[in-house]
């Protein structure tokens, strides 16, 4: 065991070098001596936080100074929400109702509860839904249950302490002055801090929730700070409490073997609010300029040439697009330099955003979704509204996403991707799920064909693996005995799917909208899956060819069978026509799906809209010979 510890070790540290190796060692080292050093101490007092940063020893001073800051670049951001809307949602808060990641609303007269898996317990009251509130923080195990029966959720207690409420609460008062909000405010944070004391409980067990949490903490006192809802006492305790977050995210940042993600990006966008908080104490200039290279060195780093991000995923994409563009205004605040070529790269990823939009609809899901934002406002329309693409491309054509392993026929009327066996060994497997070959399919902003989304994470591994399999997404995959198989096999460790380097298919040019892809992810049984998708968009079709093409025997090939599947919308009524065709209806819209060649079958099937939510609904599904003779279904209109 010690042996293949080590030899694991020594791998790690060939594959990230000496100079990289030599990072990761240092970050450990300040994390361990952290831990050691704050086990006996109590959070940031003023007298600290004075003597260690040369501020003036007199909070009144300070905050004085500190209540007439604004963050005017964000006012475009938080504006695309109405006042009206801030105010509905905000007399909520007043009640103290909530609804959290699928969780029915819920009043909770008695404070909000911070460490509770609020949909659990709304389920079933007798259930285990509470989380440690007062263990030291790293002792803090974050466990995945292995049945069924979905167990409790950590990212509920999770997205309710990232405090995004507190950002309604303060554009309402800011919009009303009513000091209802302000005083509902300052109730959920006096409730909040002797809930989760500073590195004890849940709350202090990922550097993203704090930095996201330090995010909202930072919005919400540029619109509060003048309340008279909030004494001297309070608001001490607040500035106290960004410093805790400030010197936590800096004793803990998300590197691990550098295969960084949305979550390091989150803490370095975190930081650099509260940089932007603290930007008048002495010394706080170099810490500004580290994190914003550091964060420019990450959008060179995590967004592909392509636009996309490299964790592959379009509602992580969204989410890491909406950090960068914090990232953006605060270093417009700050007066940060923003180079070129990091523009340009944000415009890109603004521009796969775009493509993966629907003309008047919403962004297709492909991968992990945990329906993450940074503020409620997410990102402006102006950035990503899909009539933007017009000026990129025609408004028929089709755009092949090669790093991002995605490609996409868009028109005015008609949407389909085509996710492709594309992966780059620096990147995570974090969040990928075993897809490739899966289409999505929509009509006139309706949604037919989708993609099944991800439901939950660590409550129950079945269910993460289920919607992360071969057999709930609308691809192409091997059966044994009736059973799939999958091209990358599920372990214990539900954030990983061991992929090895791939590149896209050429495509071809034979048709100026036609997409295809093949994958050798089931290259132990000796077969290759290809598909082709093209849109006649003359005639109003859509045309899938599948074949299995051999390149190998196996002793298991006697038992194999191929499948093809889709996954419909659970809006989607379906109806057998003839042997042959199968009749889609939404929104007065009809589609007719035909293979004479194949004998689908309707069967039940799971869809996530968004973290938490499962939704029952049908998938048709076919058996189909192993053979290099193409296989063609057709998606027309009706009428």
């Amino acid at each position: 065991m010690v042996l293949s510890t080590g030899i694991r070790r020594l791998k790690s540290l060939h594959r990230l070098g000496f100079a990289n190796s030599v990072r990761i060692i240092k970050q450990r080292y300040k994390s361990y001596t952290f831990n050691r050093t704050w086990r006996t101490k109590k959070a940031h007092t003023w007298d600290d936080i004075a003597q260690q940063q040369g501020c003036t020893p007199n909070f009144e001073q300070f905050f004085n100074q500190q209540r007439v800051r604004s963050l005017p670049v964000l006012e475009p951001l938080l504006r695309t929400i109405a006042d009206a809307d801030y105010v509905r949602m905000a007399d909520a808060y007043v009640r103290n109702e909530i609804a959290v990641l699928g969780s029915a609303p819920r009043i909770f007269a008695d404070g909000l509860p911070w460490h509770e898996d609020i949909r659990l317990s709304g389920q079933d009251s007798a259930a285990d839904a509470q989380f440690d509130a007062t263990s030291w923080y790293t002792e803090i195990a974050i466990t995945t249950a292995w049945q069924q029966q979905c167990a409790k959720d950590i990212k509920v207690p999770w997205e309710l302490s990232r405090l995004q409420h507190l950002v309604v609460l303060g554009r309402a008062y800011a919009a009303t002055y009513d000091e209802r909000y302000a005083a509902t405010l300052v109730e959920h944070m006096r409730s909040w801090w002797p809930s989760n004391r500073f590195l004890h409980g849940i709350n202090w067990v990922c550097p993203m929730e704090v930095g996201l949490r330090a995010i909202s903490m930072v919005i919400t006192f540029t619109s509060c700070a003048r309340s008279s809802a909030a004494d001297d006492q309070f608001w001490l305790t607040y500035v106290t409490s960004l410093y805790d977050h400030m010197i936590y995210l800096e004793n803990n940042w998300e590197l691990y073997d550098l295969r960084t993600s949305n979550h390091y990006i989150a803490d370095l966008v975190g930081y650099l609010y509260l940089c932007w908080f603290f930007s008048d104490c002495p010394g706080m200039t170099s810490r500004t300029m580290w994190c914003h290279q550091e964060l420019l060195a990450e959008l060179n780093k995590q967004i592909n040439p392509d636009g996309s991000s490299y964790e592959q995923t379009t509602a992580y994409h969204r989410l890491v697009t909406e950090l960068f563009y914090h990232h953006k205004l605060i270093a417009q605040q700050l007066r940060l330099p923003m180079p070129a070529a990091a523009e340009r790269t944000f415009d890109a990823m603004c521009t796969y955003l775009r493509w993966c939009t629907p003309t008047g609809g919403t962004l297709v899901t492909i991968g992990d979704n945990d329906s993450g934002v940074v503020t409620v406002a997410g990102l402006p329309d102006t950035l990503i509204a899909p009539h933007s693409m017009s000026a990129e491309a025609p408004l028929a054509a089709v755009r092949h996403f090669e790093y991002g392993g995605l490609s996409i026929i868009k028109t005015s009327a008609w949407h389909v991707t085509l996710r492709h066996s594309v992966y780059n060994d620096q990147a995570p497997t974090s969040h990928l799920h075993n897809d490739c070959t899966s289409i999505t399919l929509g009509y006139k902003s309706i949604s037919f064909i989708v993609d099944p989304g991800s439901y939950v994470y660590t409550p129950s591994a079945v269910w993460r693996n289920r919607f992360r399999s071969v057999s709930a997404h609308s691809g192409m995959y091997l059966t044994s005995g009736l059973q799939p198989l999958e091209p990358i096999p599920f372990d214990n460790k539900i954030f990983l799917l061991r992929r090895t380097p791939a590149t896209m298919p050429q495509q071809s040019s034979r048709n100026a909208l036609s997409m295809n892809t093949s994958h050798d992810e089931y290259l132990q049984y000796g077969w290759r899956p290809e598909r082709c998708v093209t849109l006649d968009e003359h005639v109003g079709v859509v045309t899938i060819s599948d074949q299995w093409i051999r390149f190998a025997a196996t002793s298991a090939e006697s038992s194999l069978q191929g499948c093809m599947q889709f996954l419909l919308h659970p809006a989607v009524r379906v109806s057998k026509q003839t042997e042959a065709v199968w009749r889609l209806e939404a929104a007065g819209i009809t589609l007719e799906l035909a293979n004479p060649a194949l004998s689908f079958e309707c069967v039940s099937g799971w869809y996530s809209p968004s973290y938490g939510v499962k939704m029952a609904t049908r998938m048709l599904v076919a058996p189909c010979g192993l053979g290099s003779t193409p296989v063609n279904t057709t998606i027309r209109v009706v009428g």
